[in-house]
């Protein structure tokens, strides 16, 4: 992985928005595993304006709340509120649709694609599934997961879940998540999330 955040002269938004590009392009070239269903890419932007399902959808934005837990080289620990994701339909219907029937899934975090500060410690998720095709778990994916924190890039991890219900709650556990420029720094985490 050639770029890194330290690298970036934009500032913190500029440096995850442009982890999250990195790791949408890289989730659009895999092809999905046997089995599962094929669907077009959907790309988050770094603004948090992603896609809007067609009007009709009912409902105002939905805003995703969780708290996370970080451990290895960097111990964090925390509530945290999504808004960006600007999804108009339902709960159930972003957990059903990931946007309007198109992956990649992003999972929510702590202030969308920005990354927000949780237990004093800048925190942005960039786990993206491109082959999510509903609620149920999900082990396996070709897109790319990663994460960064305090300006510290992570990933992609060694193993991974996501658990995504009807509802559109949902949880991620992850481990082994190596810095890139220094391979003994490792995250391993977890994080829980509603929809309203």
């Amino acid at each position: 992985m050639g770029w890194h955040p330290r690298h970036a002269r934009g500032g913190r938004s500029l440096a995850l928005g442009a982890l999250a590009a990195c790791l949408l392009l890289a989730a659009c070239g895999g092809s999905p595993s046997s089995g599962q269903a094929s669907r077009a890419p959907a790309a988050r932007t770094s603004s948090g304006s992603g896609p809007v399902p067609a009007s009709g959808s009912g409902g105002g934005t939905r805003v995703f709340s969780g708290s996370i837990s970080l451990t290895g080289a960097v111990v964090v620990s925390g509530d945290w509120t999504d808004d960006a994701e600007a999804w108009a339909g339902s709960c159930q219907s972003w957990a059903t649709q990931s946007r309007v029937g198109a992956g990649p899934l992003n999972v929510p975090g702590p202030g969308g694609p920005q990354g927000a500060s949780v237990g004093g410690h800048m925190v942005g998720l960039a786990f993206v599934f491109s082959t999510y095709a509903g609620p149920g778990s999900y082990t396996h994916d070709p897109a790319n997961k990663g994460l960064e924190v305090d300006g510290h890039v992570y990933g992609p991890p060694a193993s991974y879940t996501l658990k995504v219900a009807p509802d559109g709650s949902g949880s991620l556990t992850f481990s082994n998540a190596a810095n890139p420029l220094a391979s003994s720094q490792v995250l391993s985490g977890s994080e829980s999330w509603t929809c309203k």
